[in-house]
Order: structure tokens, then sequence, then C-alpha cells
């Protein structure tokens, strides 16, 4: 089932288009009705929201595979396009955003912003993720974990998307970082992102970080723009190898992800 704010925005659309909510059982029209609404860029994206929903669907599968070949040639391109461009933030003034409004931006939008600039960026990987003082014996599945010790504080992210290949990964949490996440933190509090039902829906990360962009600035931008913004940022010029995998495998993907993901007319 598709979860994140893109995915669910793209479905909604979809089945107004359409006029039907089970739209795997008019496939050949919701490709239409999805060619017609976006460029060919963005069809990747609401076919992978398509399979998510209706993961048993052949249809929207084979229409993926069909596909995959131009979309693989875009992702070598590593050059961005106009919906890209239109939101491109430069990484330095994300940060400067950052600082700018922290004393207007409540505390979750002042973590958030936190979290996604004093580290490289990840996807929305920070729910559901535990708050614990210590290293537990065991990960559980599903659950990433926000590990507060006395000295050297880590994330470890179990549970993200390239998880199965890329086994578990550990981001050191800056003292910077490590500050602000203490002044969220209740007594108590199990989860880095919580309300009365538990942890937070990925999707309800994705919304609230573009609710602060449009809030403050304006401007229609996802975890996704972070994620070019720093890419294209430290990818600019030549890099060692060595510094290629560190910042990829921080990011939890492969180095030529990471490298797709660099608009290098925006640096």
């Amino acid at each position: 089932m598709a979860t994140t704010a893109a995915h669910r925005s793209i479905l909604k659309k979809l089945r107004e288009e359409t006029g039907q909510e089970k739209l795997d059982l008019i496939c050949p029209t919701v490709i239409a009705a999805m060619d017609a609404r976006y460029k060919f860029t963005s069809t990747r994206a609401a076919l992978s929201a398509l399979r998510k929903e209706y993961p048993g669907c052949q249809h929207f599968i084979d229409e993926m595979s069909k596909r995959m070949p131009e979309y693989k040639k875009l992702d070598t391109t590593q050059e961005p396009t106009e919906s890209q461009v239109a939101k491109f933030v430069p990484w330095d003034k994300l940060c400067e955003f950052r600082d700018m409004y922290a004393d207007e931006m409540s505390p979750v939008q002042n973590l958030l912003m936190a979290l996604y600039t004093y580290i490289p960026p990840v996807r929305l990987d920070f729910t559901p993720m535990r708050v614990l003082r210590h290293r537990p014996d065991k990960l559980e599945d599903g659950i990433n974990y926000c590990i507060l010790t006395t000295h050297d504080p880590v994330f470890i992210f179990h549970a993200f998307k390239t998880a199965k290949k890329m086994g578990d990964r550990e981001v050191d949490i800056p003292p910077k970082l490590r500050h602000i996440i203490e002044s969220w933190i209740k007594p108590g509090q199990q989860w880095l992102l919580e309300d009365a039902d538990g942890p937070w829906p990925e999707y309800r990360l994705g919304v609230t970080i573009q609710k602060i962009f449009k809030k403050f600035h304006n401007m229609d931008t996802s975890v996704s723009t972070f994620r070019h913004s720093y890419l294209t940022k430290y990818y600019a010029g030549d890099k060692s190898l060595a510094d290629i995998n560190s910042t990829a495998g921080s990011m939890m993907h492969a180095p030529m992800t990471a490298m797709a993901y660099r608009h290098i007319s925006l640096e």
C-alpha cells in the first residue's frame, strides 16, 4: 500500500481524473490519465505509487518494466527536470533558512530542519525511530533507533529502503543536533516523532516538511530536495572514490544512485 505523501497525492489525483476508486480495475484508463497529467519524468513516481498500492496488478508491473530503460537513461544524465529546477534550493540556502527562521518555527519544525541538515539527509527514516539511552541487545524489525548514550550518540538505521542490500547503517549525532533532540524529548517519550497513537506514519513526516517550506518560503518542496541539494554541493568537482562511497553510505543508497542525485548544471 502506498504510504508516502507524494504517492498518496498521486493516487488521489488519478482517482479524481478517472472517477474510479479501484484503479486496478481500469488499468489502461489509469495509464492514459497518468500520461496526460504528468510529464514522462514524473510517470515513474506515479507508476511506483500504483505498484505499491496494487502489488498484484500485472498491468502496472509490466508498464514499469517497459519504461524502465528510459527511466534509467534519465538516472545517468545528472541533469534536473524542469520540476526539479523549480523546487531546487542550494544546500547553503537550506542551512541559512534553518537558522533564519529558528525563532519563528515550532519545536517540531526546528527538529525536522535540524535532522535533515546537520547530517547527510536520509529519506523518511526518522519514523518509526525508537529513542534509547543505551544500545539495545537486539534490533527490532521495522524500527530505527536514536541512541542517546552519554558519549558517541548515534542513529542506527535498521529499517530503510535498501537495508537488505546495505545492512544496518550508523550515523553519528553531532553536538548541535543532539542538543535539539534532547530539548525535544519529554520524560517517557519512546519515539522520536510520536503522538497519542504511537510513532508518526512516514507520510506525516513528509507532509510536515512540505508544510514548513510552504509556510515560511512559499515553496513546493520535499525531503528529496534536501537529498538533491546535499549531493549537488558535496559531489561538486572531483571527489575521491572513498568520499563518494562514504557520502552514499551515510544516505543509505549505492554510489551510482548518489551520483544520479547530483545536478551538475546547478552546482
